[in-house]
């Protein structure tokens, strides 16, 4: 930082300072948590998704996500950020459905949870008139190993 006096021919003792490197630190710093909120993994969800090879596509607009936890959970199925039990899960999908019916139904079932469970939520899906669906999966690494 760069401390002048101004000239203004009367002699004052008056200092300025020279804010420009302020700004470009702000700038940078705002740049940096703007890019480490990009980073975040929802920690509320303890799901670890099964892994794919195929390249995963871009989630479609409109979509309606459900997570299907491990057994034992209390909050084992959600719709987007709402807790739902296995009884509510048909009207709200019914209601998303009543929203807008080129809604997409995607599931996002944790590797651990039994097979029959994935079918139930879809089979409801599509009872509802969701009958665009997608499984979500983690995609590979080059190793074979997930992303941490």
């Amino acid at each position: 930082m760069r401390f002048t006096r101004p000239d203004n021919g009367k002699g004052s003792r008056g200092m300025m300072i020279d804010i420009a490197p302020l700004v470009d630190i702000v700038f940078q710093l705002l740049i940096f948590f703007m890019l480490a909120a990009s980073f975040v993994r929802n920690p509320v969800l303890d799901i670890n998704l099964p892994k794919a090879s195929a390249r995963p596509k871009v989630q479609p607009k409109g979509a309606v996500t459900v997570y299907v936890l491990r057994e034992g959970r209390p909050d084992r199925f959600r719709v987007d950020d709402e807790v739902v039990n296995e009884s509510q899960l048909k009207s709200v999908l019914a209601r998303r459905y009543a929203e807008d019916p080129h809604t997409v139904l995607l599931i996002q079932a944790d590797e651990r949870v039994p097979h029959g469970d994935v079918v139930k939520v879809m089979s409801i899906g599509q009872e509802v008139g969701l009958v665009r669906q997608g499984i979500v999966a983690s995609p590979e690494t080059a190793g074979g190993a997930a992303p941490p």
